[in-house]
C-alpha cells in the first residue's frame, strides 16, 4: 500500500441543521436514535474493521474514509415585539452524533485496516468530543434571530445556527489536523 494512499485518509465532520418550528400549537417530536440508525447513522462506538465496507469507487485514491456526523434538531419560538420586529429563539434542541455508515468506506487494496483502527478511533474520538461539547450548549448559549417577519426571523436563526455548527466542525477538524 503506497504511503500516499494511507496519508490521504481524511475526515470531514459534517454538521447538519434540521429545523422543527415551534410555531404550531404542539411541535412535532424530535427524531430518536432508532430513526437515525434506520438511516445509517450509528451512535459513537469502538470502531471495527467491519464498520468500513469495501467501496473502491467512494474514495479511490485513499485507503479509508471515516465519516462522522452530527445532526441537530430544534424547536424555536417566534415572538413579535412592539418595535415591529419578530424574534426567534431556540427553546429545545437535540444533537445526535456518531458514525455515518453510509459514507465511511475502505479501499479493497488496503489490507491494514485493523492496524490502523487505533489511529482512526483517535480521529473519531476527537470529532465526538467536539460534537458532545456542542450538544451540551443550552438554548440561552445559542444564537437568536430577528427580522421584519416570522419567516425572516426564522431564516436568520437558521443561518446563525448553521454558521455556529460550521465553526464547531472546523474547530474539530483543526484539532484533528494538529
Amino acid at each position: 500500500m503506497s504511503r500516499n494512499l494511507v496519508a490521504g485518509a481524511v475526515l470531514l465532520l459534517i454538521t447538519l441543521a434540521h429545523v422543527v418550528s415551534a410555531q404550531e400549537p404542539s411541535p412535532s417530536p424530535f427524531p430518536t436514535w432508532k430513526d437515525e440508525i434506520a438511516k445509517g447513522y450509528l451512535p459513537y462506538h469502538q470502531l471495527r474493521a467491519e464498520d468500513f465496507p469495501i467501496n473502491d469507487e467512494a474514495h479511490p485514491k485513499i485507503a479509508f474514509w471515516l465519516q462522522p456526523f452530527a445532526h441537530q434538531f430544534w424547536h424555536c419560538v417566534l415572538k413579535p415585539a412592539s418595535n415591529g420586529f419578530v424574534y426567534a429563539y431556540v427553546t429545545e434542541r437535540v444533537v445526535f452524533s456518531g458514525f455515518d455508515k453510509n459514507l465511511s468506506a475502505r479501499n479493497s487494496k488496503f489490507r491494514e485496516m485493523k492496524a490502523f483502527l487505533p489511529y482512526i478511533q483517535a480521529i473519531f474520538d476527537i470529532g465526538e468530543l467536539h460534537a458532545r461539547k456542542y450538544a451540551a450548549l443550552k438554548p440561552g448559549e445559542l444564537p437568536s434571530g430577528q427580522g421584519e417577519t416570522f419567516e425572516k426571523a426564522r431564516a436568520q436563526l437558521d443561518d446563525r445556527l448553521r454558521a455556529m455548527s460550521q465553526t464547531k466542525a472546523w474547530d474539530a477538524q483543526k484539532e484533528i489536523d494538529e
